[in-house]
């Protein structure tokens, strides 16, 4: 698969599974995967739900306080994934990034003021 093939099939996937989030915060999870995707290539890979997942996940724990804890066991079910991958690939986001527990680049407004 085509690096921008994948890059758009995570995003769909994320807009897909997130609709219930408000459009700020699609963007601010939606940021996370673009930032990576400038650092690293992710052509060739076979399912870029296992991207979409790691992604929901690093985005669900630092927006915890909104929502509740997603674990990835639940992350990676939500979409078609194993726990192990959701767990591998969320590391390697957030080593990459180098995402905190609070992040302004990636921690939505209204969460940030809930804690």
């Amino acid at each position: 698969m085509k690096e921008e093939e994948v890059i758009e099939e995570v995003e769909e996937a994320l807009r897909q599974e997130l609709g219930e989030l408000q459009e700020q915060e699609i963007d601010k999870c939606l940021r996370i995967w673009r930032d990576f995707v400038e650092e690293r290539d992710v052509a060739n890979t076979r399912k870029p739900e296992t991207w979409a997942a790691a992604v929901y996940y690093i985005f669900s724990d630092i927006s915890f306080w909104l929502w509740g804890k997603v674990t990835q066991r639940e992350a990676g079910e939500r979409f078609g994934v194993s726990e192990n991958t959701v767990q591998a690939k969320q590391k390697e986001i957030r080593d990459q990034l180098q995402i905190g527990f609070i992040d302004g680049r990636y921690t939505p407004d209204r969460a940030i003021e809930k804690f």
